[in-house]
C-alpha cells in the first residue's frame, strides 16, 4: 500500500485496517477525529504536543490523551501484546484489535 503525499495515517475499509508511518522532518501526524486518514502538518500550526512514535524531550510534550509519556526521545503508545481501546494509542506500523496491539 502506498501513502499519498503526507498521509500519515491510512484506513483501509476493505480490511479494515489502519497503516500508519512517521512524518518527515518537522511535521507531525495530526488527529482529526472527523476523518480516518490522517496527514502530516507543519509543527509551527499545531499546539506544540507531539503524537505517539514523534520525537520528544519530555512526556509534557506527548499528547495527552493517548501518549504513555515520553521515553528514548519518542512519544510512546501501547506496543505488540499490550491492551489498548483504539488505534490512536498504538505506535507506529501497529494497530488495535479486540484490545489487543498487533504489528501489520
Amino acid at each position: 500500500m502506498a501513502f499519498e503525499d503526507d498521509t500519515c495515517v491510512y484506513y483501509d475499509e476493505d480490511a479494515y485496517i489502519y497503516y500508519s508511518k512517521e512524518c518527515s522532518g518537522d511535521k507531525l501526524c495530526i488527529y482529526d477525529l472527523n476523518s480516518q486518514n490522517k496527514t502530516c502538518k507543519d509543527d509551527k500550526f499545531s499546539l506544540g504536543i507531539s503524537s505517539i512514535g514523534e520525537t520528544c524531550k519530555k512526556s509534557a510534550e506527548c499528547d495527552p490523551i493517548w501518549s504513555r509519556g515520553c521515553n528514548n526521545w519518542k512519544c510512546q503508545g501501547v506496543s505488540a501484546g499490550q491492551s489498548c481501546r483504539s488505534n490512536y494509542q498504538c505506535m507506529p506500523g501497529t494497530y488495535c484489535l479486540i484490545k489487543n496491539v498487533f504489528i501489520k
